[in-house]
C-alpha cells in the first residue's frame, strides 16, 4: 500500500494537473477493458458485444505512465487477458474490480504472475479461464488437437519457445458471452459497491 501511495505521488493530479480524467457517473460504474490491439496474440475479437458501455484502454509504447494512470485510477472495474499489460492493475484503486482472462495454456501463470500481486494490492480479483471454443487455437488445430487437450505437452517435450508462440503470440480470445455473463454480473455489483462507498 506504501507503493499505491508512492504511485499517487507520482502520477496523480496534484502531480500532472493537466491531465484530464473522466468524470465521475453516479449511475453505473466505469468498466476498463485493456485490449492488446498493439501487441501480438490474446486480444478480446468481440469486446463491443460485451454489452457494458467500456472505455477500451489501449496504450502504446509511448502512452506516458501519468495518462495511464489518470485513465485508470478513475475507473472501478477492469478485465484483461493475460500479458504484461496486466501490470496496469498496480494504477487501480484497492476495491476496484480486476478481472483476468486466462488464455488455454495458461493456468499455470495466471495467479502466481499476477493474481497474487492483485490480491496484495487490495483489489477484488478474480480469473475467467476460457473455455477451448473460446480460443482462436480451435480454428487453427481444431478442438481435438493436443495443444488444446494437453497444453503441458509442449513443455514435456522440451519446447518453451513453441509453447510462449502458440499459446501467449498466436491465440486470440472470443468470449462466451452466456458463459461469461455470470462473471460480468458478479463485476458489476462489486464495482457497483465500489462505486458507492468510494465514487
Amino acid at each position: 500500500m506504501d507503493f499505491r501511495v508512492l504511485l499517487e505521488k507520482a502520477y496523480g493530479p496534484k502531480a500532472h494537473p493537466k491531465v484530464l480524467t473522466p468524470k465521475p457517473t453516479r449511475s453505473r460504474p466505469r468498466l476498463v477493458l485493456a485490449n492488446r490491439e498493439n501487441a501480438c496474440g490474446r486480444m478480446i475479437t468481440n469486446h463491443k458485444q460485451v454489452g457494458f458501455e467500456v472505455i477500451v484502454f489501449n496504450p502504446k509504447r509511448t502512452t506516458p505512465l501519468h495518462e495511464s494512470y489518470a485513465s485508470l485510477n478513475s475507473n472501478h472495474a477492469m478485465i484483461v487477458v493475460h500479458g504484461a499489460s496486466l501490470t496496469h492493475s498496480l494504477f487501480f484503486r484497492p476495491g476496484s474490480v480486476f478481472i483476468q482472462v486466462v488464455p488455454i495454456g495458461i493456468n499455470w501463470a495466471a495467479f502466481a504472475d499476477i493474481g497474487r500481486g492483485a490480491r496484495s494490492l487490495n483489489l477484488e480479483y478474480s480469473e475467467y479461464k476460457i473455455g477451448v471454443n473460446e480460443s482462436s487455437l480451435v480454428d487453427k488445430s481444431g478442438k481435438e488437437n493436443f495443444l488444446l487437450k494437453d497444453p503441458s505437452a509442449l513443455l514435456k517435450k522440451g519446447w518453451p519457445s513453441e509453447f510462449m508462440k502458440i499459446y501467449l503470440k498466436e491465440q486470440n480470445v472470443k468470449l462466451d458471452l452466456e458463459r461469461f455473463k455470470s462473471c460480468l454480473k458478479e463485476a458489476y455489483t462489486k464495482a457497483k459497491r465500489f462505486v458507492d462507498k468510494n465514487g
